[in-house]
C-alpha cells in the first residue's frame, strides 16, 4: 500500500478526533443570545397581529375574545420556544479546537460541518462586542482568512478566553492599545451626522411624515386614521432618523487606529463595540476616498485592501482604518499601514494631483482625454514609486487615491472602448487577489502600454527573488 501525499495526511493529521480534549465548546449562555432575538422578534409580530385585531375588533375587551387571536399568539409563543431550544442545541454542538498550525471549527445538527482555517493564511481577528452579547458577559470572534475562505465566527465566548484565541492566532503583541496613530474625536462624529445624506434623507421622511399628519387633522384630506396612520407614519420615521443618526456616530464617534508593532488595531463603536486587529503584511494596498458631500471640511476614508475583505458594508469587513480623516491622518495611517508609500507623493496626491507637474514618474492623461472624461481626466494621475503605485481618480461626486503594494498583483490589463481607441487612450487595470482591482482611466496608449511592461518585469522579478 503506498503511503498518501504529504499535503492530505498533514491535512487529515491537523484535524483533532471528536473526542479529543482540545476540542471547546462555546459558552452556554450564548443560547440566551439567540432566545432574546426570538423573543424580540416574536414581541414585534405579536404587537402587529393585536394592533390588526384591535382594529378590526374597535374595543380591546372585543380582540381579546377573538379566536383567531388565541391561536395566533398560541403560534407565536410557540414558535419562539421552537427557535430558543433551536438555538441552545446549536449552540452546544458548536465548537472549536487550534492547533499548531490550524483552527478548526465544527457545527451542525443534522448536517455536521467542519471548517479549518490555517493560521499563516490569517489576515485579521475582530474581538466583537454586540449589545446583546455584553448583556450577558459574552464576546463574538470573526477570523477573516485571506485565501478567499468566509469569515469564521465564533458567537459567543468569554472576553478573557476570545482576546486569549486572538493572541494564539495573531501572535503577541508588545502593548494592548498599541502606539496611537489617529483618533477620531466626537465633534468631529457630530458634524459628520449634520453631513450625511441619509440622515438629511431620514430627515426629509420625518418632514413629510408631518405634513401628511398635520393635513389629516386639520382638513381631513389625507384618509388616515389619526392613531393606526399618521402618528405611526411620523412615529416611524422618527425612528428611521434616529437609526440614521446613531448609524453615522456608532462608525465614526470613538474610532481608534493604533499600531502594535506589526499588528495593526482598530476599535470603534458605542453600543456595538469592535476591536479589530490585523496584520500589516497582509495589506495588498490601500483606498483613500472622498466624497462631495464633505468637500468642505476636507475629510478623508482610509480603506485597507484585503483578500477577504470586499463586497460587504460592514466597516469591519470592508477594512476600514479610518472612516474620517483629514489629509495629514489619512497620510499618517497609510503610512502606518503600508510603510513603503511615499507620505510626500501621497499628501501632493490627496491636495491636487491634476496639478502635479510631469516627471518624477507621475503620469497623466493627456489633454486629448478631456473628450473622453471633462471633468475626471483633470484629476486622473499615476506615479509608478520603488515599492507601491499610487494612482489617483476623479469625478463630480468622489476621488479617490489608490495605493497598490509592488508584489501583490494577481494581473495586469489594458483595455479600450472604441471612443477611446479613436483618441488613442487606454485603461490600465491592475488586479489583486480576491476581488480587488484598481483601474488607471484614460491615459495614453503609449504610457499605458510603458507602464504595464515595466510593472509586469517588476513583477516577475519579484517572484523570482522570492523563489
Amino acid at each position: 500500500m503506498t503511503d498518501p501525499p504529504a499535503e492530505v495526511a498533514l491535512s487529515v493529521e491537523a484535524a483533532p478526533p471528536d473526542d479529543d480534549p482540545r476540542w471547546q465548546r462555546l459558552h452556554a449562555r450564548s443560547a440566551l443570545v439567540v432566545a432574546g432575538g426570538a423573543v424580540g422578534s416574536g414581541a414585534a409580530l405579536l404587537a402587529r397581529v393585536f394592533r390588526e385585531a384591535l382594529d378590526d375588533a374597535g374595543t380591546w375587551s372585543a380582540a381579546l375574545h377573538e379566536p383567531a387571536l388565541r391561536w395566533a399568539t398560541a403560534g407565536i409563543v410557540l414558535l419562539v420556544v421552537a427557535v430558543s431550544a433551536g438555538g441552545w442545541v446549536s449552540v452546544r454542538r458548536r465548537g472549536y479546537a487550534l492547533t499548531p498550525g490550524a483552527l478548526h471549527v465544527r457545527s451542525g445538527l443534522v448536517t455536521r460541518t467542519r471548517t479549518t482555517v490555517r493560521v499563516s493564511k490569517i489576515q485579521a481577528v475582530d474581538v466583537g462586542l454586540p449589545l446583546p452579547a455584553r448583556v450577558v458577559g459574552l464576546t463574538r470572534l470573526d477570523v477573516r482568512p485571506g485565501d478567499g475562505a468566509a469569515t469564521v465566527t465564533l458567537a459567543y465566548l468569554r472576553p478573557e478566553e476570545a482576546e486569549a484565541l486572538r493572541t494564539r492566532l495573531l501572535g503577541p503583541g508588545t502593548d494592548e492599545r498599541g502606539q496611537e496613530v489617529v483618533v477620531v474625536p466626537m465633534s468631529r462624529a457630530r458634524r459628520a451626522v449634520r453631513r450625511s445624506l441619509g440622515v438629511w434623507g431620514a430627515a426629509v421622511g420625518v418632514l413629510g411624515a408631518a405634513v401628511l399628519m398635520v393635513a389629516d387633522i386639520v382638513t381631513s384630506a389625507v384618509r388616515l386614521p389619526l392613531v393606526s396612520g399618521g402618528v405611526l407614519l411620523l412615529g416611524g420615521a422618527l425612528v428611521h432618523l434616529g437609526s440614521a443618526v446613531f448609524g453615522v456616530l456608532e462608525r465614526a464617534a470613538g474610532f481608534r487606529l493604533a499600531r502594535d508593532g506589526e499588528l495593526l488595531r482598530v476599535a470603534h463603536g458605542i453600543a456595538n463595540r469592535s476591536r479589530r486587529t490585523l496584520r500589516r503584511s497582509r495589506v495588498q494596498g490601500l483606498t483613500i476616498s472622498r466624497w462631495r458631500p464633505w468637500n468642505t471640511p476636507g475629510w478623508w476614508s482610509v480603506q485597507a485592501v484585503m483578500a477577504s475583505d470586499q463586497g460587504s458594508d460592514d466597516d469591519d469587513a470592508n477594512g476600514v482604518l479610518v472612516p474620517i480623516a483629514t489629509p495629514e491622518e489619512a497620510v499618517r495611517a497609510a503610512t502606518v499601514a503600508v510603510p513603503a508609500v511615499p507620505g510626500d507623493l501621497l499628501a501632493a496626491f490627496l491636495a491636487a494631483p491634476g496639478r502635479m507637474p510631469d516627471g518624477a514618474g507621475v503620469i497623466r492623461p493627456p489633454v486629448r482625454a478631456r473628450w473622453r472624461a471633462p471633468v475626471g481626466s483633470r484629476r486622473h494621475a499615476v506615479a509608478d514609486a520603488e515599492h507601491v503605485l499610487v494612482a489617483a481618480r476623479g469625478g463630480i461626486v468622489r476621488r479617490e487615491v489608490a495605493v497598490v503594494v509592488h508584489g501583490r498583483t494577481e494581473a495586469l490589463a489594458i483595455s479600450q472602448g472604441w471612443l477611446q481607441r479613436r483618441l488613442r487612450l487606454a485603461t490600465l487595470t491592475l488586479h489583486q487577489p480576491g476581488t480587488a482591482s484598481t483601474q488607471v482611466p484614460h491615459l495614453d496608449v503609449d504610457d499605458a502600454r510603458r507602464l504595464l511592461r515595466t510593472l509586469a518585469a517588476r513583477e516577475g522579478r519579484r517572484r523570482t527573488d522570492a523563489t
